[in-house]
């Protein structure tokens, strides 16, 4: 799912920048799309899905373990500094 643009229920656009697969779960860091400028913009997500065969049942998750959420993030974030 990596460089792809995602569309919410809630209308907004998110690019996402990054993935991290842990067993059956992916986590995703992505940036809100400004259509207006073709540009992203200082709003991210940092969620996950659980890996389905159809793509149609995917649906994004918040990550609600402080303790996780925190290192999924401080991966993302290394990996994006270490590019």
């Amino acid at each position: 799912m990596k460089d792809k643009v995602l569309r919410l229920k809630n209308g907004l656009q998110y690019y996402v920048v990054d993935e991290i697969i842990e067993g059956k779960k992916t986590y995703i860091f992505a940036m809100q799309v400004d259509n207006d400028i073709e540009s992203t913009t200082n709003n991210y997500i940092v969620c996950y899905y659980n890996n389905v065969l159809n793509k149609e049942d995917m649906a994004l998750n918040d990550i609600y373990d402080k303790m996780l959420y925190q290192r999924i993030l401080n991966e993302f974030l290394k990996r994006l500094i270490n590019k």
